[in-house]
């Protein structure tokens, strides 16, 4: 092996997990949005239908649980940036999994702020996405250059809501990261058949009204789930004393 194929073996080895530009390209249009999906792993695409429909089902009823798994995934990705930056073997795994126990336990005491983070974070790829659908819609595309500000005004309005009504931010939340999660397995998926990927691809580029339709869907319907289910679970202990 020749030292040029030695050093990118180990620049390999040393890349992180998921670079937060990666995720963030992804996002720059429904063409990038797509071609992300199409390389997500199938066994990946399986856990992300499977995770969304537990968080838009079960958001309110297990969001201790669901807040520490968000930690633990955030702290892995931070960890393993981190382990890019250390020259030593296999330093992305230990610090993703380090990264990942650190952040889960610390979720744990600060539950409330955490919330707030979570809700902060789903608020700002909402209010991104929003952004650029409305500018999209109005024929005004140099404004997306902006869309920074509508997911400013998402991270701070959700992130905010966690600390004045808190059932409220969780319901939120869970039922947008679980319908984002839901959408982009099942797309995924339905992405690997070559019969029906090319329709798919075409639609989701071509209409713009299209994946917003198909995100605003399911997160109503989880919202509407989890508040009727938490109203009338009130209702039950209410009635109990009589």
């Amino acid at each position: 092996m020749s030292l040029a194929d030695a050093s990118a073996t180990q620049s390999e080895k040393q890349a992180p997990l998921i670079t937060v530009d990666e995720i963030l390209d992804m996002f720059k249009s429904q063409k990038n949005f797509v071609d992300g999906l199409t390389d997500l792993h199938i066994v990946a695409g399986i856990l992300f239908v499977i995770a969304g429909i537990v968080y838009i089902f079960y958001g309110w009823k297990i969001f201790k649980t669901l807040v520490i798994l968000n930690a633990a995934i955030l702290g892995a990705v931070a960890g393993s940036h981190l382990g890019a930056l250390i020259q030593k073997p296999n330093m992305v795994v230990y610090m993703a999994v380090a990264g990942g126990l650190i952040f889960a336990t610390l979720a744990w005491p600060t539950m409330k702020f955490a919330v707030s983070i979570m809700g902060a974070l789903a608020g700002s790829v909402l209010g991104y996405g929003v952004w650029k659908y409305v500018v999209h819609a109005l024929s005004k595309p140099d404004m997306t250059i902006h869309a920074w500000a509508g997911a400013l005004i998402g991270f701070v309005i959700l992130g905010m809501l966690a600390f004045v009504l808190f059932r409220v931010a969780i319901i939120a939340w869970t039922s947008f990261q679980g319908s984002m999660m839901c959408v982009m397995g099942i797309l995924s998926l339905l992405l690997k058949y070559d019969y029906v990927a090319g329709g798919i691809n075409d639609a989701l580029t071509s209409n713009i009204h299209l994946l917003p339709l198909l995100i605003a869907v399911p997160t109503g319907f989880g919202f509407i789930l989890q508040d009727a289910a938490l109203l009338k679970k009130e209702k039950k202990k209410k009635k109990k004393p009589e």
